[in-house]
């Protein structure tokens, strides 16, 4: 595994580099491999880094992965780290996200900024930014002229990231829904009708064959997607990110438009499991 080295202060745009920050399990790592990009893959999981050392040596060895144990924070300090041994995905720097279950070990973990790195490593084509609760923060140090051309945050956790990227300069956003990397919605806002239309779907094949030859503009998101696959990529588990840049699913969307179609989103549940994608 590389280590961090003396900051640069480049700031060189990069069209071959993708940050992935929240590397977890390496799905993510290995499909921008897979595209042909060079890595620099982040994570405050000492174990998980240990294990994507051994899983990408050869990459590693040729030059296109860098692999960093540290957190991302919006300055540089030593944090609790809140790892569950359950589940690395659901590992936080957040103390109001971490469990009293007793699955999570706290460890102290050095935070670094997205603007450190990207003045080391050069500013990326694409910054992928999943990190459980810590999202925000992480894009706090940025400012407009230090930015990728893509991006994508993960918006669980936050009401704010999506007027953050729109200072940052971005003007084209996707709403992402993580379970199939597509951009569609519910039918029906209302509960009794999504029900509804659920349980008709399950026990008649005709309806349930209809609902997925609709649009995906007005087709269930939870029970007629099929995973958004256009390169063929097969990951192989979940805690994958999907499609990025003009590969994601969908229309860019003005910042109106999402901010709307996220409030709708937040409306009809407490956790919504969506990605914005912005650009340029």
């Amino acid at each position: 595994m590389q280590k961090n080295t003396t900051l640069t202060k480049t700031r060189v745009k990069h069209s071959n580099l993708i940050m992935d920050i929240g590397m977890c399990d390496g799905l993510d790592t290995s499909y921008y491999l897979y595209k042909g990009f060079r890595v620099v893959a982040v994570d405050a999981d000492p174990h998980l880094c240990e294990q994507a050392g051994v899983r990408f040596h050869t990459h590693i060895q040729d030059g296109n992965l860098i692999i960093l144990n540290c957190g991302i924070a919006d300055k540089e300090e030593i944090i609790p780290f809140y790892r569950n041994s359950k589940n690395p995905a659901f590992s936080t720097f957040d103390p109001a996200l971490a469990s009293p279950s007793g699955s999570f070990e706290r460890l102290d973990v050095t935070c670094t900024t997205l603007r450190a790195l990207f003045e080391q490593f050069g500013i990326p084509y694409y910054a992928k930014i999943d990190i459980e609760g810590y999202d925000e923060r992480a894009i706090e140090s940025l400012t407009m002229d230090i930015v990728p051309e893509y991006i994508s945050v993960e918006l669980n956790f936050s009401e704010n990231i999506l007027e953050r990227l729109q200072k940052l300069g971005y003007t084209k956003f996707k709403l992402i829904n993580q379970t199939y990397h597509t951009t569609s919605l519910e039918i029906a806002a209302d509960e009794t009708v999504w029900r509804l239309l659920r349980k008709v779907g399950r026990k008649v094949s005709p309806f349930r064959s209809f609902m997925r030859m609709l649009p995906s503009s007005i087709r269930p998101r939870t029970e007629w997607d099929t995973p958004y696959r256009p390169d063929n990529w097969q990951p192989g588990g979940k805690s994958y990110s999907g499609p990025f840049g003009e590969d994601t699913h969908g229309l860019w969307q003005t910042f109106e438009h999402v901010q709307k179609v996220f409030k709708r989103v937040k409306s009809t549940s407490s956790y919504t499991w969506w990605d914005v994608h912005a650009k340029k």
